[in-house]
């Protein structure tokens, strides 16, 4: 089960469809939910659950709500959405504000459209979090590659 989270705009759906369909071509059952439908879920899936939340940031309306459903799901993979050029403390902040969720990783998004990496990569070095996806685009998604991230922020 993997639950995407993070601010309007981040990516979230867009990723979400990317992996969906990538882990679908190799023959994976994939179910894809909102976070609002998970109340109405029956039964676990014989695959993959990806599941897309409203926008949230620290403070946000349903920042507890979205909490509570996403702590019922038995081991959530938690993935906060951040888009390339995030600077370093806006990101920190909506790490900070998002704490009630859980992220376990961080997706990046928008990868292919600048060069500059190094907020979001800052972010996750401070927080001790890996990164678990990049996107370059909108279907371009792979799991994450450290060194290839590396060689792209250093000399």
């Amino acid at each position: 089960t993997i639950g995407m989270v993070g601010p309007a705009g981040a990516g979230k759906s867009t990723a979400i469809a990317a992996i969906g369909a990538a882990h679908a071509a190799a023959g994976i059952k994939v179910e894809r939910l909102s976070l609002e439908e998970l109340p109405t879920r029956a039964a676990k899936t014989a695959g993959l659950l990806l599941v897309d939340s409203p926008p949230l940031w620290g403070g946000a309306e349903g920042l507890g709500e979205a909490a509570r459903l996403l702590g019922r799901l038995p081991d959530p993979e938690v993935h906060l959405v951040m888009r390339a050029g995030t600077a370093a403390p806006a990101g920190a902040e909506l790490l900070d504000g998002l704490a009630a969720l859980r992220p376990s990783r961080l997706l990046l998004t928008g990868a292919g459209e600048t060069s500059y990496l190094g907020g979001v990569l800052d972010v996750a070095i401070r927080a001790g979090m890996p990164i678990g996806y990049v996107a370059e685009g909108a279907e371009e998604i792979a799991p994450a590659d450290r060194r290839g991230l590396a060689r792209r922020v250093t000399p």
